[in-house]
């Protein structure tokens, strides 16, 4: 058994074994082997085999021909000999002007570099390296990095570059493949339709037009459709309680529906069927431009464009949320002027104040089974609309459309119908109120909130003699009262 003395007067490391000179270690000596040499030639520092107690020395500077190892590390270090570099296992460092590196570093022997593992690194003149790195042996540059990093001959390391293509070169191959396997599409053709309509051209190009005359008399539920043209519209501001549309006529009004790919405010949805109806003397028009592609919609909405620039009011039913943003947004879309009339009537919010009551719901298709005397029969819904345009897109029979095409023109026919039965409905205030007294309250606030007192007053009057509204009848001639004589003093 042999002792060496620790330097400094430290504890002593009980080594076991003899320690023999020798000459170089073979190169597949094991590790332990290697350590042994180092502490018998004083080639490396001081460290106990394993299993034995270690001793933590304290830095020092070896003099000329010591055979104890020079340390100079500049923070705390836990060491294992190692027969190339001479250290290993897991070290904070700072600087230093030997090695110049600096970092966390992790790491275990290697027969060739000596370093292997994981390293965060921060920039080194030398090295030129910075950042963490996930490093292996390599047998010619001492590093290999992760697996998909490739050498540089300049500074030994590249970064890290997959071994697989990237996205780019992937889409590019793509792109040529396809180019080189796939034929240019035939150029689009017009799909006829089983409809007695025509196809007008356009300076946008062509679009397929229907086209429909309704004399005065021809009726839709149990009301003729010649009715509305012979109605005065004075009370159409009172319905909406809206002042802008004080001398509103119907026979200057556009009756407008559009029939749409989806639900939605977004651009992909596609108005493919615009239909719109006006009064033409007594006789109502009716005119649908049914897209056969989504290319003609352009031609579709110049054609809308010139109707609606010599219309002064526009009817529609939920068309302020719908039906007008979505116009508006084609229009800009195809860099086309928005001719939509700034005096707008939409009859929903209409009916739920003067028909919701006992009804369900105030769907168009529910409001015209109460009070316009239509049941559609065999009727395509309004969910069912998107399925057909694309059934009809994807090569399905023309005659899917026929439905949708029937569906919209009942549509716009009931929006004349529902506006004349709303007129009749205000002109007769007197049996309104005995008929059907929340319809005829509503209006009362109506023309309580618009300042028309003789109206109010007239109609508050009526539901005070009857028992069920003479309360609210009453409180509505105080509120005429008052709004009155304020309006007096202003």
């Amino acid at each position: 058994m042999q002792q060496r003395e620790a330097l400094l007067g430290r504890r002593v490391v009980a080594v076991a074994g003899p320690i023999e000179a020798a000459g170089p270690v073979p190169v597949g000596a094991s590790p332990h082997a290697r350590r042994l040499a180092m502490l018998a030639t004083g080639s490396g520092p001081a460290s106990a085999p394993s299993g034995s107690r270690e001793t933590v020395l304290e830095p020092s500077r070896a003099q000329s021909g010591s055979r104890e190892p020079a340390l100079r590390p500049s923070a705390k270090e836990k060491e294992s000999p190692d027969s190339s570099s001479g250290w290993s296992g897991k070290e904070k460092e700072s600087p230093d002007s030997s090695s110049g590196w600096s970092g966390r570093q992790n790491l275990s022997p290697d027969s060739s570099s000596g370093w292997s593992g994981r390293q965060d690194l921060s920039p080194d003149s030398s090295s030129g390296w910075s950042g963490r790195q996930d490093l292996s042996p390599d047998s010619s540059l001492g590093w290999s990095g992760r697996e998909g990093e490739s050498p540089d001959s300049t500074l030994g390391w590249s970064g890290r570059v997959s071994s697989e293509p990237s996205a780019a070169d992937r889409l590019d191959t793509l792109l040529r493949t396809l180019g080189a396997d796939t034929p240019p599409p035939p150029p689009a053709t017009r799909i006829a339709l089983p409809l007695p309509g025509h196809t007008h051209h356009t300076p946008y190009g062509p679009c397929f037009v229907l086209r429909t005359v309704f004399e005065p008399e021809q009726r839709h539920g149990d009301r003729p459709l010649g009715a509305l043209a012979t109605r005065s519209g004075a009370d159409a501001a009172l319905l909406a309680v809206d002042a802008g549309l004080a001398g509103f006529d119907p026979r200057t009004a556009i009756f407008l529906d559009l029939e749409t790919t989806s639900l939605g405010h977004g651009l992909g949805n596609l108005p493919f069927l615009l239909g719109i109806a006006w009064f033409q003397g007594p006789r109502l028009v009716l005119e649908q431009w049914l897209l056969r592609d989504p290319d003609e919609e352009a031609a579709a909405l110049y054609e809308l464009a010139q109707r609606l620039a010599d219309a002064e009011w526009l009817v529609t039913y939920n068309g302020r949320t719908f039906d007008a943003p979505l116009l508006a947004s084609r229009y800009a879309l195809h860099h086309l002027p928005d001719v939509i009339p700034a005096g707008h009537l939409d009859l929903l919010p209409i009916s739920r104040r003067q028909l919701k009551h006992g009804l369900p719901n105030c769907r168009l298709g529910t409001v015209e089974a109460h009070h316009l005397g239509l049941r559609r029969v065999g009727d395509v819904t309004g969910s069912q609309v998107p399925a057909a345009w694309i059934e009809h897109q994807h090569g399905g029979a023309p005659h899917a459309l026929v439905g949708v095409v029937r569906h919209n023109r009942d549509d716009i026919l009931s929006l004349v119908t529902l506006l004349d039965l709303l007129l009749a409905r205000a002109e007769d205030a007197e049996s309104l109120v005995l008929r059907d007294p929340p319809a005829a309250l509503a209006l009362a606030a109506a023309a309580l909130k618009l300042g028309h007192w003789a109206r109010a007053e007239d109609l508050y009057a009526q539901a005070v003699a009857f028992p069920g509204t003479a309360e609210v009848g009453r409180k509505g001639l105080l509120k005429v009262a008052r709004g009155q004589k304020k309006a007096s003093r202003i």
